[in-house]
């Protein structure tokens, strides 16, 4: 890529252009309007219903195709969601390729508004840790609060699983707020490709947040079996230096003494 050089306007809903859309969309209701001239005028019921029903399918992919799960029409189904997915995944992927090159140009600007966009496909996972946010500001300290930050981060993993965000998006929302972090934590969490040691070992040393260091520690802990050697000195001195930032915090103290049995063993 040219420095200086933009890429082409995407549309609102990635890769489906414009032209494509308005296509589908005159087709059903080219569709439609033949299905209704055919409730008067034929008795064939069977292929009214059909126009109707075929002509219906154009126009919600037309307008909503990016929401529909499954369409459905007697024999019949199409699923969208798996396709949505991956779409939605090569889409943040080239995003992300296209920043690192902006970046490598001399555009940074350019390069941050892909990596933004690139993020919207997480809409659903970020709403959720801005849930999270409000809940730590609004609730008093105390087990209840941490229940309901729990039941966030169990929301953030559901989410992550019918989402599926690849490496740099993970990347990204740990450099965000709060609740972007807990949602990339719970991403990992759900996914063990996204996980990485260096990332969760930052947070370990880095956390903003009790609850995101028992959840950084317990990543750790999954990931013992198949650290390097360096890696496993590294997070064994880690765990003891951080210790007594945990106080009486028996969850994490639990973590830590399985993550150093893990490690003696």
């Amino acid at each position: 890529m040219e420095p200086g050089s933009k890429l082409p306007p995407r549309t609102a809903r990635g890769l489906r252009a414009r032209p494509l859309e308005a296509g589908v969309l005159a087709v059903g209701v080219v569709l439609v309007a033949a299905g209704a001239v055919a409730v008067f005028i034929t008795h064939n019921d069977a292929g009214t219903a059909a126009l109707l029903a075929v002509g219906t399918v154009f126009v919600a992919l037309a307008v909503v195709g990016d929401r529909i799960q499954t369409i459905r029409y007697r024999e019949l189904e199409i699923k969208l969601a798996e396709q949505h997915a991956e779409h939605a995944e090569r889409r943040a992927d080239l995003a992300f390729r296209a920043a690192a090159e902006l970046d490598s140009a001399g555009n940074p600007e350019e390069a941050a508004r892909l990596r933004k966009e690139a993020l919207e496909e997480l809409r659903e996972l970020r709403s959720i840790g801005t849930s999270y946010l409000s809940t730590r500001a609004t609730m008093p300290s105390g087990w209840r609060r941490t229940m309901r930050m729990e039941e966030d981060f169990k929301r953030a993993r559901q989410e992550a699983s019918r989402q599926r965000p690849n490496p740099d998006q993970v990347a990204s929302l740990l450099r965000g707020d709060d609740g972007e972090r807990i949602a990339a934590l719970a991403a990992m969490a759900e996914i063990p490709e996204l996980r990485d040691f260096d990332r969760v070992h930052r947070v370990i040393e880095e956390c903003h947040s009790p609850l995101e260091q028992f959840h950084a520690l317990e990543l750790a802990e999954d990931m013992v079996p198949r650290l390097t050697p360096e890696q496993r000195e590294r997070l064994g001195r880690t765990v003891a230096n951080e210790r007594p930032r945990f106080g009486d915090d028996s969850s994490r103290h639990n973590v830590a003494d399985r993550i150093e049995a893990a490690l003696r063993a």
